[in-house]
């Protein structure tokens, strides 16, 4: 036997936290006989899914991005310092997402990966300067200040 409860949003709630207050407030202490469970379906479930196959797809980016570079560069060393400047794109995100409280969405996780884009390219941009002087002016990796 199969029994299907539904319910609608109020407006200005997201569907993550209702089912969060749910999870949190209602079940916990709601005793389930043998063999019942509780499952969370429909939109939720569809947005768990999508929130994985994302996830899935920034790894398998970055991944390729690198493996990109790396042919790009004909190094590995390279490609390591583009990447590694991926989280410092993240230091105003980061303070301004805890300081304005915003849902995360859809919405702001495109503005995040266009943000990293930006970054990227110009760690790509500036990596490819130095290598450019360190040929044409034959500058040394580490330089003193004599």
């Amino acid at each position: 036997m199969l029994t299907n409860i539904t319910a609608n949003l109020e407006n200005g709630v997201a569907l993550g936290e209702a089912v969060e207050t749910i999870q949190s407030q209602s079940f916990p202490t709601f005793p389930l006989p043998e063999g019942f469970s509780i499952v969370y379906g429909g939109e939720y479930e569809e947005q768990q899914k999508a929130a994985r196959d994302f996830s899935m797809a920034i790894i398998m980016a970055l991944i390729l991005i690198y493996m990109v570079m790396a042919g790009q560069f004909e190094r590995f060393l390279d490609p390591l310092v583009v990447m590694f400047s991926v989280p410092l794109a993240m230091i105003g995100v980061i303070p301004a997402l805890l300081l304005t409280e915003p849902p995360i969405n859809i919405q702001s996780l495109m503005g995040m990966i266009m943000l990293i884009g930006i970054v990227v390219n110009n760690a790509i941009v500036l990596l490819d300067y130095i290598n450019l002087m360190r040929r044409e002016q034959k500058y040394a990796r580490v330089r003193s200040c004599n």
